[in-house]
């Protein structure tokens, strides 16, 4: 099992990455590969597209309310 700090510090590594790579799909390999060595590298990358896919969905669901929002 990977500990919440070993998680924290892939998680702050990655979005360092994205500070120097466009678009924030550096940080997201990066961790996906690192998360990789210590688990299965399919559910790590599985992981990462899903973090990604729920944080789009959340996006479009709150563009979507806001501008329902307005019209109401």
């Amino acid at each position: 099992a990977i500990s919440t700090l070993e998680l924290a510090k892939l998680y702050v590594i990655s979005y360092f990455v994205n500070s120097f790579l466009p678009s924030s799909l550096g940080g997201d390999l990066h961790r996906g590969w690192k998360l990789g060595e210590k688990t299965n590298r399919v559910d790590a990358f599985a992981a990462t597209l899903t973090e990604k896919a729920s944080g789009l969905f959340a996006m479009l669901l709150l563009s979507f309310l806001f501008v329902w929002s307005i019209y109401i």
